[in-house]
């Protein structure tokens, strides 16, 4: 059986095979992109435009004494076997509170209603990952966006 390294070798084969050059061959559509992401991922350690602000937020609430502490991608929980999850934030507030921040974009979304309101741009495994970190660990653990120009958290 012959393994193929991806379609334009089949394609480039079949069409040597039928005695096609490749000019006669039809190229294959690109698939389309999901530009709901990022085009690659930033090395860890290194934060995106939206965890930056975030970073200059948490900057001024320990300016004011709000916050005693925050890291970025400071603690990693394992959740099972194979599955870890490491918050953007780790956040020491002046009252005790240890809280874990994941940063998300914003996204609009419509209710039945028929109204439009913001809300956490947050795919489903990464919320499945919050709520069962927050019900194994002692932790808070929190999905931080931006609705115009203000941070909020929602608890998990």
């Amino acid at each position: 059986m012959t393994r193929w390294k991806g379609a334009a070798q089949r394609d480039a084969w079949t069409a040597l095979v039928e005695g096609k050059s490749q000019e006669q061959t039809t190229p294959q559509s690109k698939p389309k992109s999901n530009r709901s992401f990022a085009l690659g991922r930033l090395k860890p350690g290194e934060m995106n435009r939206t965890e930056a602000a975030y970073g200059e937020h948490l900057a001024s609430l320990q300016a004011r004494e709000i916050v005693l502490w925050y890291t970025f991608e400071g603690m990693t929980f394992k959740l099972a076997e194979g599955v870890r999850l490491t918050p953007d934030f780790n956040v020491l507030y002046s009252d005790g509170r240890l809280v874990c921040v994941d940063v998300k974009g914003t996204t609009t979304k419509k209710r039945a209603s028929g109204e439009k309101v913001k809300a956490a741009y947050i795919m489903d495994d990464a919320r499945v990952k919050m709520r069962v970190a927050a019900q194994k660990f002692p932790i808070v653990f929190n999905v931080a966006y931006k609705v115009a120009g203000e941070w909020v958290e929602e608890e998990y």
